[in-house]
């Protein structure tokens, strides 16, 4: 499927300050947002320490820091993750709020399908989840090669990787890993309203971080979310 396709609501995202909000969130009145570090989230935000897996974890009051990629929250405690360059993605149920950390490998492996899988075993319908896709890397400053492009064609399919990279050569690709998701998603059978797509370039930005520009100096964006009943 090409984007083309299908409707996706994607608007100009004006940051307020240095904050970006999503329109979608907004409107159902959920507390987020996409900040850069020294900017931090609000107090008591529940942060795990992340090492690229498809680990999900749910918090509870008994919940204590540990290795995970994803998390869900049902009660009133911001949770966040930390990017530099991969894609955040902050879910939206009435049930529940997620916060996803998605770079290539993770997703490779199946972060959505893990939470997909959250969704289903408690009955719920991940269709019916809001997506929103925060600040991430772009093209042409995502170059990757060969071998990590058959790990997402593995996760992904041919279809999608064709329309998400540009060949560069032999060994090189430019990779768009947002829209791959999106496409994922629209396959998955989740309808375009419930998807926003905020592009925003963390390699261009004047005051987002980005691994790939800054390296090990680079600090840590924040996309943080918080459930309210």
């Amino acid at each position: 499927m090409k984007l083309a396709d299908a409707f996706l609501d994607i608007n100009q995202h004006v940051p307020k300050q240095d904050c970006i909000y999503s329109k979608l969130l907004k409107n159902a009145g959920v507390p987020h947002g996409f900040i850069p570090a020294p900017d931090a989230p609000p107090p008591e935000t529940l942060i795990m320490q992340q090492k690229h897996t498809t680990d999900i974890v749910e918090i509870n009051d008994r919940t204590v820091p540990s290795i995970a990629d994803g998390l869900i929250c049902k009660m009133g405690r911001p949770i966040a993750v930390q990017t530099a360059d991969c894609v955040p993605i902050l879910t939206y149920q009435p049930d529940h709020v997620g916060a996803l950390h998605c770079g290539w490998k993770g997703t490779a492996d199946g972060m959505l399908d893990e939470y997909f899988h959250y969704c289903t075993s408690r009955s719920l319908d991940f269709k019916k989840s809001v997506y929103v896709l925060g600040p991430a890397i772009y093209p042409p400053h995502y170059q990757i090669r060969n071998d990590v492009l058959k790990e997402l064609s593995t996760w992904a399919g041919n279809d999608i990787l064709k329309e998400a990279t540009t060949r560069e050569d032999d060994e090189h690709l430019q990779l768009d890993l947002s829209k791959a998701i999106v496409l994922y998603l629209l396959t998955k059978g989740v309808p375009p309203k419930q998807i926003e797509w905020i592009k925003v370039n963390t390699y261009t930005h004047p005051k987002l971080h980005s691994y790939r520009r800054d390296g090990k100096s680079a600090g840590r964006n924040y996309s943080w979310i918080k459930h309210v009943s």
